[in-house]
């Protein structure tokens, strides 16, 4: 399963649930995620796609992800409510092995969304209405 067909699977969820989605989020946002899924409450999902067992190892050795001087790790996933690893079900163990505990995994199928680990970074911040109007000019681009 390629990247494109899990952002696909991924978007038609979220979006029939009605959130906001923006794909490839890297510059425009305070962070780097490859979907960014906005309740209209204004609580934000990060998602990251991984397709391959390289990919992820590679990924974690980011330094949003190691943490920076005097920073935890986690301090990068703060405008979070709930984190994922969205993966094709070969990657499922994997994933589940490599990835902080607290990071949600999402097996993506040729039919269905399952979730394998729930997301229990669950941070409160809640989006100010400015962020989410930059958020929703961000999607209208």
């Amino acid at each position: 399963m390629t990247t494109n067909e899990i952002v696909s699977k991924l978007i038609k969820y979220y979006v029939n649930n009605t959130c906001y989605v923006l794909d490839c989020v890297y510059s425009s946002m305070p962070f780097e995620v490859d979907l960014a899924i906005m309740t209209p409450a204004g609580y934000l999902t990060g998602i990251e796609i991984k397709v391959s067992k390289s990919d992820l190892i590679n990924d974690l050795k980011k330094l949003q992800y190691r943490g920076r001087p005097n920073k935890k790790p986690i301090e990068y996933y703060n405008k979070f409510k709930y984190f994922y690893y969205a993966v094709p079900s070969n990657l499922v163990e994997d994933t589940l092995n490599t990835v902080h505990s607290w990071c949600g995994v999402l097996e993506i199928t040729e039919r269905r969304i399952i979730e394998r680990r729930a997301s229990r970074l669950t941070l409160k911040y809640k989006h100010n209405e400015r962020e989410l109007t930059n958020f929703l000019r961000l999607i209208a681009v």
